[in-house]
């Protein structure tokens, strides 16, 4: 796995894990203009974020999407813990490597990719993160 490729392979990964999660945003909600919602407001941000965490908490959505998501609002230990307790597939493997790349865990990382690509060679998540 190359060094240089990890950041660009991180963003590609978690864009398209997230694509199921895009929501409509109220307009001026990530605008830098005064007044808007969660630039100026550190409570109303936290309060999004908290809402946000509850949510993926009771979210019947396949279990790799999940955690994804988790792992996208800092929820690590949460996604781990899900992670593990599932039987070992191409999307567990790449969320996993997800994780890891978060926790600069490259060589780890590696090892699940490849764990993935072994199962399903075209599997999207995997090639994106090799």
């Amino acid at each position: 796995m190359k060094m240089r490729t990890l950041p660009i392979v991180g963003v590609c990964l978690m864009l398209w894990v997230s694509a199921p999660y895009a929501q409509a945003v109220p307009a001026g909600m990530y605008s830098s203009a005064p007044g808007s919602a969660l630039v100026d407001d550190v409570a109303a941000a936290r309060a999004a974020l908290e809402e946000a965490r509850a949510a993926v908490l009771v979210d019947e959505s396949a279990v790799a999407a999940r955690a994804e998501r988790m792992i996208e609002l800092g929820m690590w230990d949460e996604a781990e813990s899900l992670l593990a307790a599932q039987a070992p597939g191409p999307d567990v493997s790449t969320a996993m490597a997800e994780l890891l790349l978060e926790r600069n865990e490259y060589a780890a990382a590696e090892e699940f990719v490849e764990r993935a690509l072994a199962r399903a060679p075209d599997h999207r998540g995997a090639l994106l993160a090799r």
